[in-house]
């Protein structure tokens, strides 16, 4: 087990056990826009607010958890959306891009967002991006976590990680519950990254997250992935290449985060010349595979980045 840097911000915890349910963060956003509005802070500990969003007091503060983990939300002193929450849901249900997230491409979104930073609920960073085998039983996930959080000094009790277990798996693979394998449970209907198909059970205890091709990615969104893996890693930032081990396998990467088999990739990075009009293109010299990006200006990679995203929903 590797020690990591030191600057390395994690978090365990704050889902009081709830996964995150599908209209969830539209319901937050919904309730922090509204008090903007009123010209309030939006306050999740109140009592209205248990109210207002129709859920118990628990609920309301995994809610809370939840919209600022997958970046919905800022966590300032002040609660606001943050531009994604606001390109996604917009300020009324006729102008953002999924305002009653029916489209799945918002799913990958929280995916990526919570899976390629370990300072929003670490055990989904960990398994997606620490974990290399592709099945593993629960207890071994358990194993493998605390043995991570053992060797880097973090102080999280076994019982904090145990939850932290059971919400990752639920949130992706809801379906064994006490009853026959094949009942839907009502929570499957409901949790917002258990249509990806990223994980699903080979018996009670084992689940199975292996690398295929994901039929329901949005090339768009993979593309995006790749600008905001470019921006958020400072060793990457001022670099102008990414080659294929980066892109495929190293952690944080489009690759490892959405379990994409070699041939997918391939297939995506193939479209970034056209996708991107050039502003990124995917080279093979020599054997060499390379995406190059022709730009450094900030602002013209948001300009991108936004126009990627608005194009995976069309």
């Amino acid at each position: 087990y590797m020690k990591m840097n030191h600057s390395l911000k994690v978090r365990f915890a704050g889902h009081e056990t709830f996964t995150l349910k599908q209209l969830w963060l539209r319901k937050a956003v919904r309730f922090v826009q509204q008090a903007v509005k009123e010209g309030r802070q939006a306050n999740f500990r109140d009592d209205a607010a248990i109210v207002e969003l129709g859920l118990g007091k628990n609920m309301v503060s995994s809610l809370r958890f939840w919209s600022v983990a997958c970046g919905f939300l800022n966590s300032g002193c002040e609660l606001t959306p943050t531009g994604l929450a606001l390109k996604i849901f917009g300020t009324n249900d006729s102008d953002g891009l999924d305002p009653y997230i029916q489209n799945l491409t918002t799913s990958w979104v929280v995916h990526w967002n919570l899976c390629s930073d370990p300072s929003k609920l670490t055990v989904f960073w960990y398994l997606f991006n620490k974990i290399n085998k592709s099945s593993i039983s629960r207890s071994e996930f358990l194993e493998d976590l605390s043995q991570f959080v053992k060797v880097n000094d973090f102080h999280v009790t076994e019982n904090t990680l145990k939850r932290d277990v059971e919400v990752c798996i639920r949130s992706y693979a809801p379906l064994i519950t006490g009853r026959a394998k094949d009942s839907f449970s009502e929570e499957c209907a409901e949790t917002l990254l258990g249509g990806l198909g990223l994980m699903e059970f080979r018996s009670r205890d084992v689940i199975e997250v292996s690398r295929t091709r994901r039929y329901s990615l949005p090339t768009s969104i993979f593309l995006w992935s790749i600008l905001d893996m470019w921006e958020k890693d400072e060793e990457l930032r001022d670099c102008q290449t990414l080659d294929w081990f980066q892109l495929a396998y190293a952690e944080n990467s489009p690759g490892r985060i959405f379990k994409l088999s070699e041939n997918d990739l391939s297939d995506r990075l193939e479209q970034s010349n056209s996708l991107t009009n050039n502003t990124l293109v995917w080279t093979d010299q020599l054997g060499i595979k390379t995406l190059v990006r022709r730009t450094n200006d900030p602002h013209e990679l948001s300009a991108l980045k936004e126009s990627l995203l608005v194009a995976s929903y069309q």
